[in-house]
């Protein structure tokens, strides 16, 4: 039986986090020897782990346990040995890897690339350190797994790492459970509106600075001049006092609902006129596919990286600039008054949404650790 540790900062809502969760269940089937670590054991998508696997927890309280971090998790895996270590997100993968250097590790470590490494190592405090620690950190990874190809032409040309070391698997989506979610029922004013004319806006992502919802605030008060529209935004995170005051000075507080963090998006997916992202970068772009799957049709930023490898403009959905809400506006109001588009849009959609299959996908982090 093979033993894999995952190593994942916290268990906070967002697209890796639900990834970590169906391969530890899609492993767990397969009979693997699972345990996850946490730098934080924290996070609203704590009691979505599968059963029975074990959790370790590094007890990170700050910045300043770095160091401290990487001695804990050096020494669980020399004393654990396991023959794998699959990492995910920036902060995982370097403590993973200095763990590695440090201690002379046998296992093999696979970390993921989640994000845009430019954006977040400069928006973040000393970027610059950030960036010379991932480069000489990821250059000691046995495989790099980059979740789009552009992702991955990044990280091979930007910290000169050989490409044959990286492969790009993209994000798993989980079909048939999206589908049986999204038939749950849900109540809120907003859907009893709909029946007297107004049509329902959705969009899900963490209240962060990436995904620019103050971008789609702005356009959406330029649309209900003209619209009978509303918008309901499902997702937490540190922007969520700033993004309710902007909603207040646009005078959207009767427009627009932002309901947290929501186990179940797909059922408020499903009940939508139209998804809406203005991002301004992604790594993948987890919540295209589940959207499609849910049969919205989507309008979302043609932003680095991801999204333009799973929207093709005008026949499976819509792009549209990044920090453009001009643009947003009038791609929101064209696309609410064209049903026949709205349509071809959902049809093309969940054809598409089939190449992210989670079993295909989890099929290809199983072959990539076999060939380690």
């Amino acid at each position: 039986m093979k033993k894999i540790f995952f190593i994942i900062p916290n268990m906070e809502s967002g697209g890796t986090e639900r990834k970590v969760t169906f391969l530890l269940r899609y492993f767990q089937k397969k009979k693997y020897d699972l345990t996850l670590i946490l730098i934080e054991k924290s996070g609203v998508q704590l009691n979505d782990v599968p059963k029975d696997i074990r959790i370790l927890d590094l007890k990170k309280k700050n910045r300043f346990d770095f160091f401290k971090v990487i001695i804990r998790l050096g020494k669980i895996l020399k004393r654990e040995k396991p023959d794998a270590v699959i990492s995910f997100a920036f902060y995982a993968n370097v403590i993973t890897l200095l763990a590695k250097h440090i201690f002379g590790l046998k296992s093999k470590i696979v970390i993921n690339e989640e994000s845009f490494p430019k954006a977040y190592l400069l928006h973040g405090r000393w970027g610059f350190l950030k960036k010379k620690i991932m480069g000489y950190a990821y250059k000691k990874a046995d495989k790099i797994i980059c979740i789009s190809k552009g992702l991955s032409q990044y990280i091979s040309s930007e910290f000169k790492i050989p490409p044959d070391k990286i492969r790009t698997i993209y994000n798993p989506i989980e079909l048939e459970r999206i589908q049986d979610l999204a038939l749950e029922e849900i109540r809120h004013p907003y859907l009893d509106k709909r029946k007297q004319g107004y049509k329902l806006i959705i969009s899900v992502g963490r209240l962060t600075f990436a995904k620019r919802i103050d971008i789609l605030l702005k356009a959406f008060a330029k649309v209900r001049k003209k619209t009978k529209v509303l918008l309901l935004i499902l997702g937490d995170g540190p922007l969520d006092k700033k993004l309710k005051k902007l909603r207040k000075e646009l005078n959207l507080e009767d427009r627009v609902d932002f309901l947290g963090y929501v186990n179940n998006p797909y059922s408020w997916m499903a009940q939508a006129d139209l998804f809406v992202l203005t991002s301004q970068w992604e790594g993948f772009g987890m919540v295209i596919p589940e959207a499609m799957t849910c049969g919205i049709p989507i309008i979302f930023t043609d932003c680095f990286f991801g999204p333009n490898e799973i929207i093709t403009h005008e026949v499976n959905g819509m792009l549209i600039p990044p920090g453009d809400v001009k643009a947003a506006s009038e791609a929101i109001e064209s696309l609410l008054d064209n049903e026949k588009m709205k349509k071809e849009f959902v049809r093309e959609g969940k054809k598409r949404a089939q190449d992210f299959r989670s079993e295909k996908i989890a099929s290809e982090y199983e072959r990539t650790l076999n060939r380690l």
